[in-house]
């Protein structure tokens, strides 16, 4: 068991995804002894990648926004910035067999299948919100309506939520989408190293079972993958979880039963993310949204934004949110993978299982809470209610706030609420250098 350090606080990051390994790279930059618990046996949350052809890929497709302030500048302060590649990004709507694309908003008043009164509503808010139709939530929603009195056109959150948060019109829209030269697995490798650089420590295959106070901060009780036991103490603790796996960590820890109880009660529903690499491209886009019909709600063909790069052939993202009560989550990766190359050779029939090079399935457990008020702070609560113990869980409440971005700014406040608490200030320590302050909204 390791013990707290002679005049050096100690600060105990739980999960090295995005949220996780800023708030511990600000912490150690500011003077604390950070160490990073995490269950999974690679870092990155939802950054993770896995190796195919000569590159990285995400298991979760991702992009980069012109509008996402904290986590450019993330990639300035780790010195990373040069590495970002623009692109310019476009996206259809299928529907009856054909790809309708959505880039303008003079787009949305021909796709003929949609009600004339969606489309022309799609549009308006579309032009108002300054916004290409696919990067607006807000369009997108508008086109909820009703092809006929008993088939209504539905829009799935998760196509919301795979789209950048929005982009002003102008000449920039032309490069909207950004992403970095080896993907996204710099930024997390950068993270890292300037973590242990610091001084500190990440730990994978380690979960953390119970977080119980002490006389004088906090034990944590973990399992490591090889089944063993491993207790460490610490001054601070910031867990970024789900509220669900926060409650039952803390069962111990004397916060209020009420509070607990509301945590528990949260109902997240789960992610499906098949990728595939494929001998071509299927289309011209980079998104298509999928009639609810589908067994998949998006197609993100990854290789259409980037480039084929090194990977070995064409890589393309089949992707839904499921209710873990339906039977497809408990299915076995062939069977979902049958079920979508199924749903998928019926938009292109042409494609063929020969064509499919290889194929991986992401499951995500605790990717999207009910969009309730109550579900919405529990899920972003920066204080769990006990001095030293906080909450920075950042599972996507609304499907315009699933982005990095979101995380950054995630791991930056709570890690701005460590340093604020004069009950656990380091004397004489110092702002974090580089990583800039900023607050959840």
């Amino acid at each position: 068991m390791d013990g707290p350090v002679q005049g050096r606080r100690k600060a105990c990051v739980v999960g090295a995804g995005v949220t996780g390994l800023v708030a511990a790279c600000s912490l150690a930059r500011s003077g604390y002894d950070v160490t990073v618990l995490e269950s999974e046996l690679h870092p990155g949350g939802m950054l993770s990648t896995f190796r195919i052809g000569w590159e990285d890929l995400e298991r979760i497709p991702y992009v980069i926004d012109v509008s996402d302030r904290d986590l450019l500048k993330l990639f300035m302060d780790l010195g990373l910035d040069a590495q970002i590649e623009w692109f310019r990004p476009n996206a259809s709507l299928y529907l009856d067999g054909s790809h309708h694309r959505i880039d303008r908003a003079g787009d949305l008043l021909s796709i003929r299948p949609l009600a004339w009164t969606s489309r022309l509503l799609a549009a308006f808010r579309s032009v108002s919100r300054r916004r290409p139709p696919f990067l607006c939530s807000e369009a997108l929603r508008a086109m909820v309506a009703p092809r006929s009195a008993s088939e209504p056109v539905e829009i799935p959150g998760e196509w919301l939520a795979s789209c950048p948060p929005g982009v002003d019109s102008g000449s920039r829209r032309d490069r909207s989408a950004g992403y970095p030269a080896g993907g996204f697995s710099i930024l997390v490798r950068a993270l890292l190293k300037e973590i242990e650089s610091l001084g500190g420590e990440v730990r994978c295959g380690c979960t953390v079972t119970d977080i119980r106070p002490q006389p004088v901060g906090f034990r944590l009780d973990c399992i490591l993958e090889d089944c063993t036991s491993y207790g460490l103490e610490t001054d601070t603790v910031v867990a970024t979880v789900s509220g669900r796996r926060f409650a039952e960590m803390t069962v111990g820890a004397g916060l209020d039963e009420s509070y607990l109880e509301r945590l528990r009660s949260i109902r997240y529903q789960g992610h499906l993310c098949l990728a595939l690499r494929l001998k071509q491209s299927l289309s011209s886009y980079h998104r298509t949204f999928v009639p609810a019909a589908a067994p998949f709600r998006l197609v993100t063909e990854h290789s259409n934004l980037v480039g084929l790069r090194r990977y070995g052939g064409h890589i393309l993202y089949l992707s839904r949110d499921i209710d873990t009560a339906d039977p497809l989550w408990t299915q076995s990766d062939g069977e979902v993978f049958r079920l979508f190359f199924r749903g998928l050779t019926e938009m292109h029939p042409e494609l063929l299982r020969s064509d499919v090079k290889d194929w991986r399935l992401t499951r995500t457990r605790y990717a999207c809470p009910p969009r309730s008020l109550f579900d919405r702070q529990a899920a972003f609560a920066p204080e769990a209610g006990y001095p030293g113990l906080f909450l920075a869980g950042i599972a996507r409440t609304l499907p315009e706030e699933h982005s990095i971005d979101r995380s950054v700014r995630a791991g930056l406040a709570v890690a701005a609420r460590v340093r604020s608490d004069p009950r656990r200030r380091i004397e004489g320590a110092s702002p974090a250098p580089g990583l800039h302050k900023s607050e959840v909204t």
